[in-house]
């Protein structure tokens, strides 16, 4: 097991590591709140994906569910007090216990890497976004603009007809559109390659290169003002959650500094 520590404005919190730690939840969750009556509050992605087997671990607490579409776009006032006026009409009062189970972030290298190949496959589902950061810092938010973001995202879907082409599959983030044309249909595992050695980033898909770019040669000032990681010559690497579905494998990464 491993237990990390986060720190934070006004306090911080420990991050639990373990295998099969989902699964144990609910004797976890039991011996922290004994017999009060127990709310889950749960993205309704996250729960498509893990409900069955959080249902199991809970078996033995009394709890009520409910559901809420937690994304980035919904992180409002709104959906708060939406979430409270649920809760009173269950009848929740101050002796219940509450419990989140969220969904998206980021999940970065404990590393860092400057010039690599990194190999990975990925499976998305209609509409899935996320992103492949690089050269980033290890921060929580703006990845894009601190580091360099490579774009995945499921861009035949219908919810994303009127995207820009640099926000396509493989692009790298608001500078450099990528070809289109060789993603899979969702639900199938693509296989992707980067390599990012000095200023040159290519991103081949399926065996198709896509993005072959020098960022050296980004001279609009707007640009270079918005994203100054773009002059970042080494950083951690992760995937940026959107509070969507995707599957990663096989992933590996060779250093070529």
């Amino acid at each position: 097991m491993a237990r990390i520590r986060v720190n934070a404005a006004g306090g911080g919190y420990d991050v639990v590591i373990e295998p099969g730690l989902l699964d144990r939840a609910g004797e976890r969750i039991a011996a922290a709140i004994g017999s009060r009556r127990l709310f889950v509050i749960a993205d309704a992605t996250v729960w498509k994906l893990l409900g069955e087997r959080l249902s199991a671990a809970l078996a033995g607490c009394d709890w009520t569910l409910l559901q809420a579409n937690l994304h980035e776009r919904r992180k409002r006032l709104s959906t708060v007090e939406a979430l409270c006026s649920a809760m009173h009409e269950a009848g929740a009062d101050r002796r219940c216990a509450v419990v989140a189970f969220g969904g998206g972030g980021n999940l970065l290298s404990a590393a860092e890497y400057a010039d690599f190949v990194l190999r990975f496959e990925f499976k998305l589902e209609d509409g899935s976004n996320n992103g492949l950061c690089i050269r980033c810092p290890l921060a929580w938010s703006d990845l894009a603009y601190s580091g360099t973001e490579l774009q995945i995202i499921d861009n035949r879907s219908e919810r994303y007809a009127n995207i820009q082409p640099w926000q396509k599959h493989g692009s790298l983030y608001h500078v450099f559109p990528a070809r289109t044309g060789y993603l899979k249909p969702a639900g199938e595992w693509n296989a992707q390659e980067v390599t990012a050695k000095g200023s040159k980033i290519k991103v081949v898909l399926n065996g198709e290169t896509i993005l072959d770019v020098d960022t050296h040669t980004v001279k609009d000032r707007r640009i270079l003002a918005k994203h100054p990681g773009l002059n970042r010559k080494s950083g951690h690497i992760g995937f940026l959650g959107h509070n969507e579905p995707v599957a990663f494998r096989n992933i590996r990464i060779k250093r070529l500094d």
